[in-house]
């Protein structure tokens, strides 16, 4: 099994191995397969192992005993998760009153981060949708929608300008639902384009979005980058505590 996508790698295997002890593959007090066996079944390195087992371990999910090995904790452990609740409609909400201006659409080469996100052979050409995000008048975000060229083909120059969300346009078009979606945010800086959008300065900090959403078969259909304006956009996020089994 290969992980792939805009998030840490140790977060994807710590995700896995989770779904897996909570599906029983792994059975309360039974042992995890070794570092090299996770290494060899998830193709990734020993250091991503080894922060996926030591989030575990601070989740109090797994035990390591010495001379014996990692295993599944028992029910007198601590069991509890914090996780994320969402859907993927969700991920591109609707704000009331926003308007895109400078939109553009056209066909490019892949950057290398793109190719590896939308799961495409590095060069391969793709549609690019772009435009700034304004509320009032006032701009909000720089986003950019990337599309694999066959489908990004379904879309075109107006879609930003309707009153209907992008996914819910591109499900349309496609005829067919997306089931998944993964989100990445982190700390940025403004480069000189997106300094120009947002009417900020060069290299003042702000946050970058990444999310790639896909079909039911795991095949990505869309990759989003927005950066948001240090002043304007704040993110509220609902956690809720659950079982990790």
């Amino acid at each position: 099994m290969q992980l792939g996508g805009p998030l840490p790698l140790y977060y994807q295997l710590t995700q896995h191995v989770l779904e897996r002890i909570r599906n029983a593959e792994f059975p309360v007090g039974s042992a995890l397969p070794t570092e090299e066996q996770l290494c060899a079944e998830y193709g990734v390195s020993r250091s991503t192992v080894r922060q996926a087992m030591t989030e575990l371990l601070s989740r109090g999910v797994i035990v390591r005993r010495r001379g014996l090995g990692t295993y599944v904790a028992e029910s007198g452990d601590l069991q509890k998760v914090v996780r994320l609740v969402s859907s993927v409609h969700e991920a591109l909400h609707y704000i009331r009153g926003l308007e895109y201006r400078d939109s553009i659409y056209r066909e490019i080469t892949a950057p290398p981060d793109i190719a590896q996100w939308l799961r495409i052979e590095p060069g391969s050409q793709i549609v690019l949708q772009a435009g700034v995000g304004c509320i009032d008048g006032q701009p909000i975000s720089n986003v950019k929608f990337f599309y694999p060229l066959d489908i990004g083909r379904k879309m075109d120059s107006e879609v930003l300008h309707e009153r209907a969300l992008v996914l819910t346009t591109l499900e349309a078009r496609l005829g067919q639902r997306v089931t998944r979606a993964e989100k990445l945010i982190e700390a940025d800086v403004a480069d000189p384009e997106c300094a120009a959008a947002l009417g900020i300065a060069v290299a003042r900090p702000l946050l970058r979005s990444t999310r790639v959403f896909s079909l039911a078969d795991a095949s990505p259909v869309m990759a989003v980058i927005a950066h948001y304006h240090p002043d304007r956009y704040k993110l509220h996020v609902e956690l809720i505590e659950q079982s990790a089994r």
